[in-house]
């Protein structure tokens, strides 16, 4: 396995906005008044935005590019103090790309720019960290090599397979804390048709390449320096990746050895740990995970954490 080319970068961000009031869901509910659900799950523009059906109690989302806001009535207003919803926002990876050195500002005008007025506690639900493989193809992974040589937290693994080549692999459950996505980008990417983007973003590189995508839900895991927006910078990022490599890893399984942590990392992972210590130069050091049973963590400490 030759590797062309490797780019780490987010993905995915998901952020919750703890705002009282309801007065930006009411703008948006107006101006689609009258509006049948099917023209609105199309998406009605509106000056530079779009506005779409939502998602479970955030029944409105307004949108930029791939970057959205979810709006709900149901907030503190209505709830009582620190009861309410808040703003839900998803943030894809052609804004947090374009964005790389000024996300906070970025993220705060596009607040500004569908009528959140002032400064508002944001909390992290979600960061999607990748790496991208230039010139990797899953063709050459084996599934026995990641059932019985996997190492780490997490043990579950699914194969998605066509035509008995690996097109994804799956590494924990979505539920969990961590959970991490290893597939081919080239073919996702040209399936949703953006492949020319991707393509662009990769210095025109034409060939096969392989995501590892690890996705991390920071409160679940009690990261306490990762919870706040304010606390998300390359620092942060960087430290998260250092966790990552310890949280899980492929091997060669060693028959005479039943310490796991022994056995010979594998040829494929060798060069994902090389190419993430590259990208991270010199700081080795790594997030930690709270002492603490996460479970037991109250609620009061989680959202007194996650205030500004």
């Amino acid at each position: 396995m030759k590797i062309k080319k490797s780019v780490v970068h987010l993905d995915t961000v998901h952020l919750s906005v703890r705002y009282p009031k309801s007065d930006v869901f009411r703008i948006y509910e107006r101006l689609v008044e009258g509006i049948d659900r099917r023209s609105l799950r199309d998406g009605v523009v509106y000056k530079d935005h779009v506005i779409q059906t939502g998602m479970g109690a955030y029944s409105l989302s307004v949108w930029d590019g791939d970057i959205r806001a979810y709006l709900t009535d149901d907030v503190d207003s209505k709830r009582g103090e620190g009861m309410g919803l808040g703003i839900i926002l998803q943030i894809g990876p052609r804004f947090l790309l374009k964005n790389a050195d000024r996300l906070h500002q970025a993220v705060n005008e596009f607040l500004m720019s569908i009528g959140v007025a002032g400064d508002w506690p944001i909390r992290i639900n979600r960061i999607d960290l990748a790496i991208d493989l230039l010139g990797v193809s899953l063709d050459d992974q084996k599934t026995i090599d990641w059932q019985d040589g996997w190492v780490g937290r997490a043990r579950k693994i699914i194969f998605h397979c066509e035509r008995e080549n690996i097109e994804t692999i799956y590494i924990g459950s979505k539920r969990s804390a961590i959970y991490l996505r290893i597939y081919d980008k080239r073919l996702e990417a040209s399936e949703k048709g953006d492949i020319e983007y991707w393509k662009e973003y990769w210095g025109g590189f034409d060939g096969p390449v392989t995501r590892l995508e690890w996705q991390v839900d920071p409160r679940e895991a009690i990261f306490v320096d990762l919870i706040k927006f304010t606390d998300l910078n390359r620092e942060t990022i960087v430290n998260l990746a250092n966790y990552l490599l310890t949280w899980g890893r492929l091997a060669i399984p060693d028959e005479g050895d039943s310490n796991q942590t022994r056995w010979k990392i594998h040829p494929f992972w060798v060069n994902v740990e090389r190419e993430i210590k590259k990208w991270r130069g010199e700081n080795t050091s790594s997030l930690h995970r709270s002492l603490n049973e996460f479970r037991e963590i109250s609620e009061g400490y989680v959202n007194s954490a996650s205030a500004k």
